[in-house]
């Protein structure tokens, strides 16, 4: 069964800033594939518990319900080519796959609170027809870039002409 595990540069990167980072492959016997690609995600989930009273005849209970909403709100894709034999399957070794996506601006940070949560990833997929796909990811946090100091230019209010 192949190998698979992303490294990335860093853990935490900005708003702006590219995420980049190796997927690493190693397969010990030749595969066939569909595709192989490493992907951006990002996940936003939301979950709330809630009271609700149900009537059974002349008793009543009250019962805790669980509402849960999870969006993907990012979903970039970068092809990772894998070398191939003659018949078309991806070549015994290891081989090393590089990524690049960059986090734009208007994106919402990371976060982790009690009913809400948005998360960032590199997923890696390689997709084996007819058989078990190899999949990875790896978990980011992305940050506001930090401000820039403000620094003065000396201006010449007055003029002699």
């Amino acid at each position: 069964m192949p190998r698979m595990w992303i490294e990335l540069q860093k853990n935490v990167y900005s708003l702006g800033e590219e995420v980049s980072g190796i997927v690493h492959v190693s397969i010990d016997k030749p595969i066939s594939q569909r595709s192989a690609s490493a992907y951006l995600i990002g996940k936003e989930r939301t979950e709330i518990s809630y009271q609700r009273t149900v009537q059974s005849g002349k008793t009543q209970q009250t019962q805790t319900e669980n509402a849960v909403q999870e969006s993907e709100f990012l979903h970039q894709e970068y092809p990772m080519p894998l070398p191939t034999d003659e018949k078309g399957k991806c070549r015994v070794g290891d081989h090393n796959a590089p990524f690049r996506f960059t986090l734009q601006q208007e994106l919402p940070t990371t976060y982790q609170g009690r009913h809400a949560r948005i998360q960032y990833m590199i997923a890696a997929k390689i997709d084996v027809p007819l058989g078990m796909d190899v999949k990875e990811s790896s978990e980011f946090s992305v940050i506001s870039p930090s401000p820039q100091p403000y620094q003065s230019t000396p201006v010449n209010a007055y003029s002699d002409s």
